[in-house]
């Protein structure tokens, strides 16, 4: 591969099977509901950004086709690997790490955010070609998205994933690293009842709001 050639876009998710995914959303849409919608919306980026001329999508799945899981159908062409680590910082980081031996820069998001969009990436992109790391943060605490030229284990270790205190414990690793970096304007994520009534009206918008 030619490292100057593309971005690679990792996009990382969970094998959708009720009970296992998005269940802060169960209390409202119930087991199957809540997975039927993350597999809305891991389907959803997936169409979103696959098949685009400057950057190849490559999704990273906890589980691939686990035994007695629902079926889901994915693109026949898509690059699909299995999750590697104990925890989510070991993940992102060896998934972020094997890429960039192929790829001149790496790009991490998960289905969350649906508001990722097109200009998001141009812009990760473009800061990208100044700065190491670039993180869109989350309206609640956390990050939706990290992109990457260099990378250091340092920065996923010992963070308190799921919580109010992610963003804040990146950048204190950030600071103590040989890093430059630079976070985006923060964008909303969908893990609670309460995100799924504030952002109602834009789901609909984006066709996401089907079947809740």
């Amino acid at each position: 591969m030619d490292k100057n050639r593309k971005t690679a876009l990792v996009l990382f998710g969970r094998w959708p099977r009720p009970g296992r995914v998005k269940t802060r959303l169960i209390p409202a849409l119930g087991e199957q509901g809540a997975c039927d919608f993350y597999r809305h919306m891991l389907l959803w980026m997936i169409t979103r950004f696959h098949h685009q001329n400057s950057t190849t999508l490559i999704v990273y799945l906890d589980q691939i086709n686990p035994r007695n899981a629902p079926d889901f159908d994915l693109p026949a062409d898509l690059s699909i690997k299995l999750q590697q680590g104990n925890d989510l910082g070991e993940k992102m980081y060896a998934a972020i790490k094997q890429e960039l031996s192929d790829y001149r820069q790496v790009i991490l998001f998960g289905s969350d955010c649906p508001f990722i969009d097109h200009r998001v990436m141009a812009q990760v992109q473009q800061v990208l070609g100044q700065v190491d790391i670039c993180i869109v943060p989350a309206i609640d605490g956390g990050y939706v998205l990290i992109g990457a030229r260099r990378i250091t284990a340092k920065i996923f270790n010992a963070i308190a994933w799921g919580t109010e205190k992610v963003l804040r414990q990146t950048e204190d690793k950030l600071r103590q690293s040989n890093l430059r970096w630079q976070f985006l304007y923060p964008l909303p994520d969908i893990d609670t009842p309460q995100d799924l009534h504030v952002q109602r009206e834009k789901l609909q918008q984006m066709g996401l709001w089907e079947g809740l």
